[in-house]
């Protein structure tokens, strides 16, 4: 179970000790703060919610270098922002994690609590220093020698990290001693002979972690974008049609309603041994098992979503593949000459249907009606005697 570490800013920076990994928000005023990351090697995994009070709004959340070529995904509320970050290699040395920068405040700086959770690249959790530091921050750090569990998870979250990746030993030298030689006195003895300058030896630099390749699929809802003229109802039920071979969801169209749970199924024929790492953006893990090459991932998006997606790091490959998901609608029509009279409607202002209360009709309602047309459509087929 992964140890929760809570911290309460106050406005000093955090006393680190030499060996314990640590993440300390600092406040820069005017509404920004910078999370910093302390002598982090061996961290792959980082998962953060800060939660803000009602007199900060519209948070921006920057990806900062000590966690560039990462994967970070972010999901916002009214009062909070969960962060979590993923890496195919550990992390190296200290640096910044991120920057969040609010665009509405009222005083110049104004406190924030923060709770996190690491794991290192086995997918062992950090242990934590339960006892505050002098400024009320409490440390994590990761153990000298840590036996990873054998399953790893972390709590149920908007955003969680699931599984991660061994990690790769980093070498570092020092630096020789220089002497310097002492000169003879002066008159009866011989001048001394210029001493050769000693040259400066090259210090080794960290391995910096590389990205990795990255294959994001199109979400169905995308295409509709490129529906142009061609927008029938035909038309728009083929694009759901379009399944991968590798991945695929169970239902293929799902409600957002915060309650019916999503079955992912991920074929990794061909893999490393280790573990692969999963990632879910809007919604939240139920359970996850692996039979054979194929991991099933039960999940539940978050009520209301139309954007959810599983992210798959799968030793140097980062995988992102969307889930096919529709927020509960009401009367829609399983006619085909009402879906056709409603596509009509697309583009009118001002619109006579807008499924998502954006204001217009635009490809999004189409996908929407869509959606719930199939659904419709398929529950009628399946109670056919």
């Amino acid at each position: 179970m992964m140890l929760r570490l809570a911290a309460i800013l106050l406005f000093s920076a955090l006393t680190l000790n030499a060996h314990a990994a640590s993440i300390t928000v600092m406040p820069l005023g005017k509404g920004i703060y910078t999370l910093q990351g302390n002598n982090m090697d061996g961290v792959a995994g980082i998962e953060m919610k800060i939660d803000y009070p009602a007199t900060l709004s519209s948070p921006t959340v920057t990806q900062e270098s000590l966690v560039a070529g990462a994967m970070m995904a972010t999901t916002q509320t009214k009062d909070s922002i969960k962060i979590v970050i993923i890496n195919t290699r550990p992390f190296i040395g200290s640096g910044q994690i991120a920057t969040i920068s609010f665009k509405s405040h009222t005083a110049a700086v104004e406190a924030i609590s923060v709770s996190a959770t690491m794991i290192d690249s086995k997918g062992a959790p950090v242990s934590a220093d339960t006892a505050p530091s002098g400024d009320g921050l409490v440390k994590a750090g990761i153990p000298d020698s840590a036996t990873p569990p054998t399953v790893s998870t972390v709590p149920p979250a908007t955003n969680s990290v699931i599984v991660a990746t061994p990690a790769t030993e980093q070498a570092s030298t020092s630096p020789g001693i220089v002497r310097v030689p002492v000169a003879t006195p002066a008159e009866k003895q011989p001048q001394p002979q210029p001493q050769p300058q000693p040259q400066p030896q090259p210090q080794p630099q960290p391995e910096m972690p590389s990205p990795p390749a990255s294959i994001k699929h199109m979400g169905v809802m995308e295409h509709f974008k490129d529906l142009g003229s061609e927008r029938t109802p035909a038309a728009c039920c083929a694009l759901f049609t379009q399944q991968l071979s590798t991945i695929r969801q169970d239902p293929s169209i799902a409600l957002s309603d915060g309650v019916t749970p999503v079955i992912i199924v991920v074929k990794l024929e061909g893999s490393k041994p280790a573990s692969p790492n999963f990632a879910l953006s809007n919604a939240r893990l139920v359970s996850i098992s692996k039979e054979n090459s194929t991991w099933i991932i039960k999940t539940i998006p978050q009520a209301q979503a139309l954007h959810a997606s599983l992210t798959i790091l799968s030793g140097e490959t980062m995988i992102e593949f969307p889930l096919t998901l529709v927020p509960p609608v009401e009367d829609i029509s399983a006619a085909e000459g009402d879906f056709a009279a409603f596509l009509k409607d697309s583009g009118v202002t001002p619109p006579k249907r807008d499924l998502n209360g954006d204001g217009v009709h635009d490809y999004q309602d189409d996908y929407i009606y869509t959606a719930h047309y199939l659904i419709k459509k398929s529950a009628a087929a399946k109670a056919k005697p």
